[in-house]
């Protein structure tokens, strides 16, 4: 019996700039205004269809339930959001990308899985990787091509050279943040929980300068001990 493919979903870059500026305005009106998110992203996107479609994106983004998303309006005022620095916004941006389309996620965790054992990575490998999940055809390489902007956009890889990436440099950013990208993890890894120790060894997460937080004080992720086992795990509030 042939196997079905997973949903690529994205079709086309999404200027993280503009996610990030659709934050605030979510943060504030808690609804988006499509007519107005449409002309700006003219401003990015002359085409209208093109325009049209990665308008419909973004609100399918801003509007999914997802954890971050209701942790998004429960801790964050807009003044808070605005004293965020800009790649803490862009892994805000990240998270509710990543958890609308897999498929980003899928192809963080490839390059990621990649950048422990080497400096550089080549978009044949990362194609053929994703092709195993989504399949081989022209969908993906048009996906691929959106992708790969928005990533570097966001600072996660740095195009060495047409082809050829790097991994950006380490994200320093504070504990709510981190807790954002490991609650992205936990609901798109299909793990159920983790040790607090294993966390680091996660291709999805090495992008992070650490994985040391408070975790006293965390608002998406909750934490026990494994008496069995002796060591701390977490994972997402029920």
């Amino acid at each position: 019996m042939k196997e079905n493919k997973r949903t690529i979903g994205i079709e086309q870059y999404i200027p993280i700039e503009l996610i990030n500026n659709t934050i605030l305005e979510y943060l504030e009106a808690k609804d988006i205004n499509k007519d107005e998110l449409f002309q700006r992203m003219l401003e990015y996107n002359k085409g209208i269809n093109r325009a049209k479609k990665a308008t419909n994106s973004i609100y399918s983004i801003m509007t999914k339930t997802s954890s971050v998303n209701k942790a998004l309006l429960r801790n964050f005022t807009v003044a808070f959001y605005n004293q965020l620095s800009e790649t803490e916004k862009n892994i805000v941006a990240m998270s509710l990308v990543c958890l609308r389309y897999p498929f980003i996620f899928d192809t963080l965790t490839a390059f990621g899985k990649l950048f422990n054992v080497q400096d550089t990575v080549n978009r044949q490998y990362i194609t053929q990787t994703l092709a195993a999940t989504y399949g081989s055809n022209r969908t993906l390489e048009i996906a691929l091509d959106a992708v790969l902007r928005i990533v570097v956009e966001a600072g996660f890889i740095h195009r060495e050279k047409p082809g050829l990436f790097s991994q950006g440099n380490l994200l320093y950013v504070c504990d709510f943040i981190k807790e954002t990208w490991i609650a992205t993890f936990f609901e798109l890894n299909g793990k159920k929980s983790l040790s607090v120790a294993e966390l680091e060894y996660e291709p999805a997460l090495s992008y992070l300068n650490s994985m040391e937080i408070n975790w006293n004080e965390t608002k998406i992720l909750v934490t026990e001990e494994d008496f069995a086992n002796q060591v701390i795990i977490t994972r997402l509030k029920n």
